[in-house]
């Protein structure tokens, strides 16, 4: 059969268009009941985290600094101060909003009424749909991944990043081990965790190398990878023997199913864009 094909979209890491971009997609703090002086502070960070944002795509991590966001606001650095100790934090309040929707996202495909591996799928349509949808902000958070980065964040949001990865880790390993008690999956004594890292790398490999200067035509590896990760990804799984395998399923219809039942939403919104 042939490899099914993720959904259309920009593909991560893609070239930002120039000038602003600050309609990025979010969720609005208006829409979160908060009082009045709460919600102007909650849209303030916003708008900082919108500017870092564009700094960080136009001048890189050495380029973003508090002078220069405070520049491009109508606010004093001491009230992009008032939110943030550092431009590190900044970074990784970019990362907690993104790494939310991420959250969010799986938890959505989990919901996915059919077998274990059909679920797993949902998750891996799930990171494509992530990646497609916020390329610039997940290109962008990568940075605070870092060690050097990471302990300079305040403990109060390294500890939600933590809790938003964690969920997300817990989501997948839950998968897999109902793919083991349904039978469809014998691990043999392996760890149902490094499935999960298994999948996660080959789409944080391939889309890392899409985003360096190799030239992987020449490997034959197609502009949009997105169908050949997916590919990779049922080669690992059927190493695996996690039934129904590749060649035993029309998994092209559960991509279909997936999408129509539980990114209707994200999927119009790709093909707007």
């Amino acid at each position: 059969m042939t490899t099914p094909t993720p959904p259309p979209g920009p593909s991560p890491g893609s070239t930002p268009a120039p000038g602003p971009a600050r309609s990025t997609g979010w969720p609005s703090a208006s829409a979160s009941g908060l009082s009045r002086k709460d919600l102007e502070r909650a849209e303030r960070e916003q708008l900082f985290l919108d500017v870092a944002r564009e700094l960080l795509l136009e001048r890189g991590y050495l380029g973003l600094t508090m002078d220069r966001i405070a520049e491009r606001t109508p606010f004093s650095k001491g009230t992009v101060y008032q939110h943030f100790p550092n431009k590190e934090d900044v970074l990784a309040a970019l990362n907690q909003r993104t790494s939310r929707i991420h959250l969010e996202l799986f938890e959505r495909a989990s919901t996915f009424r059919g077998r274990p591996r059909e679920r797993m799928c949902a998750i891996g349509m799930a990171h494509d749909l992530w990646m497609r949808t916020y390329p610039d902000d997940v290109a962008a958070c990568q940075i605070v991944r870092h060690a050097s980065i990471g302990a300079k964040i305040t403990p109060e949001r390294a500890k939600e990043l933590e809790r938003m990865d964690d969920g997300c880790f817990a989501i997948c390993e839950g998968i897999v081990r109902d793919g083991v008690a349904s039978g469809d999956l014998q691990l043999e004594g392996g760890d149902p965790r490094q499935v999960g890292h298994g999948l996660w790398s080959l789409a944080q490999g391939a889309y890392q190398l899409q985003d360096m200067d190799f030239e992987l035509h020449k490997m034959g590896v197609p502009a949009d990878v997105g169908p050949l990760v997916i590919r990779h990804q049922h080669a690992l799984l059927d190493g695996y023997g996690w039934r129904p395998l590749f060649n035993e399923w029309d998994w092209e219809q559960t991509y279909v199913r997936i999408g129509e039942e539980l990114f209707s939403e994200e999927l119009a919104r790709l093909h707007r864009d």
